[in-house]
This record gives C-alpha cells, sequence and structure tokens, in this order.
C-alpha cells in the first residue's frame, strides 16, 4: 500500500471515509453473531435509520433489505420473539445439535469440516500479530465470524482514523493486514455461510443479518480492490 501522500488527497479523504464507514458497520455486526439478540441490542438496532440515502452501506441493497428486515423485529420485540430469537440463535451457531450455520470459518475452508483445524491456527497467528485478542476464557477457536469482522474494524480504524500515536508505517501495515485477512480468511467462505444462514433461520431477524453480512462483505470486498487498483496506479 502507497503513503496517502501518493494518492490525491481528495481520493485519500474518501478511502478513509469508507473505511471507517465499514469498520463501524461490522462492529455492529460482529457481537449478533456471538451473543443472542437482547432488548438493548434490539433498542440500538430499532433507533437506526435506515432512509439516508446517503449512507454507504445503506446504498447497498441487500445491506439495506437487511437492516430493514432487522429493524422491523426489533420494532415489535416482545417476550414471544425474543426467545424465538434466542432459539434461532442457538439452533444457527450454538446447539447443542448440528448447528444450521456454524459460524466458524475451518467448518467451511479445511478438509474434514472440523473446528481448530490449520484455519483456525492460521486466523489465531494473524490476530497475534496485529496485537488483536479474542476474549479472555473463550474456548471457542479463533476463526469465528464475529472475531474475524471485529478484527477487520480494528485493522481499518487503525489504518485510516486520525492519530497521532500510529506511524505512517504502522497505519499502512494495519491497512495491508486488513486487506490480506480478508482476501485469505473471510472472502473464501462468508458468501456460502450467509446463504446458509438466510435459508436455515427461521426468525425474520436472523434472515435479515445474513443479507446484512452478505452485502457488507461485498462492500468491503470492493473497498480492498479499489484500493489495490490505487495503489498499481501509483505504482
Amino acid at each position: 500500500m502507497k503513503t496517502s501522500a501518493q494518492l490525491p488527497f481528495e481520493e485519500v479523504e474518501e478511502l478513509s471515509l469508507h473505511a471507517l464507514t465499514l469498520a463501524a458497520a461490522c462492529q455492529m455486526a460482529a457481537p449478533l453473531f456471538r451473543q443472542p439478540l437482547d432488548p438493548e441490542s434490539a433498542r440500538r438496532i430499532a433507533e437506526t435509520s435506515v432512509d439516508d440515502e446517503d449512507d454507504l452501506v445503506l446504498d447497498q441493497p441487500e445491506c439495506r433489505e437487511g437492516m430493514h428486515a432487522m429493524k422491523s423485529f426489533c420494532l415489535s420485540l416482545d417476550e414471544t420473539n425474543e426467545l424465538q430469537a434466542s432459539n434461532d440463535f442457538h439452533d444457527l451457531f450454538v446447539g447443542p445439535h448440528k448447528l444450521k450455520a456454524a459460524p466458524w470459518s475451518s467448518i467451511y475452508l479445511d478438509a474434514g469440516n472440523i473446528l481448530f483445524g490449520p484455519t483456525a491456527l492460521r486466523v489465531r497467528k494473524a490476530f497475534a500479530a496485529q496485537g488483536f485478542a479474542i476474549p479472555e476464557g473463550t474456548a471457542e477457536p479463533a476463526d469465528h465470524v464475529a472475531y474475524e469482522l471485529q478484527f477487520l474494524a480494528d485493522m481499518q480504524k487503525r489504518a485510516f482514523m486520525d492519530s497521532d500515536d500510529a506511524t505512517v508505517e504502522e497505519r499502512l501495515g494495519s491497512a495491508d493486514a486488513a486487506a490480506a485477512f480478508f482476501a485469505e480468511f473471510v472472502s473464501p467462505w462468508i458468501g456460502t455461510f450467509c446463504d446458509r444462514l438466510e435459508q436455515e433461520a427461521q426468525t425474520e431477524f436472523y434472515r435479515g443479518l445474513a443479507r446484512f453480512a452478505r452485502g457488507l462483505t461485498a462492500l468491503e470486498g470492493s473497498f480492498f480492490a479499489r484500493m489495490a487498483d490505487a495503489n498499481a496506479m501509483q505504482g
């Protein structure tokens, strides 16, 4: 990746805005894959505006459709559909029976569809290289979709958020780490996962989350491709 000084100011500014917008969306979505929907999360989603025509994320059709579905579900949240969402969450992501939409990349990328396989180990190594750690006491593999989305968010914020604490080289390293991680560990499986999630979910909330995540990662892919094109033109 080239230094920002090598790109036109307007392009740097636009890329930074896009990166931080995508990071915020990843950070919003990530915990929804690890924790059942609770009243506080539902309240935040219900209060989200979905009518901003200038919103980069909601301008993407699947993101908009997904957010509409999640917001609609959260606006009508009561004890009955909160329980439905909790049951759906556990059937999809937790168990105890065979998971309908396993949230670990190793299930989709490693031979034998195993946990704690080569992909999980490589993801953990990539996290460690950037000082990113999953919560203490967590026994599950590092390659959970929630951790992968949060890692992307953290790397994009490190790279593009104004800070006097990071050198240019550190910020460029974070941008490169995000791009490389997306290409190796997110892009190859996230579409299959989202398709399975949308097909298997029993509530509109998780069908909406599947559409939102599929649209969001498509935007991330387009963003990293644009970064690569900009760097190639400057090279």
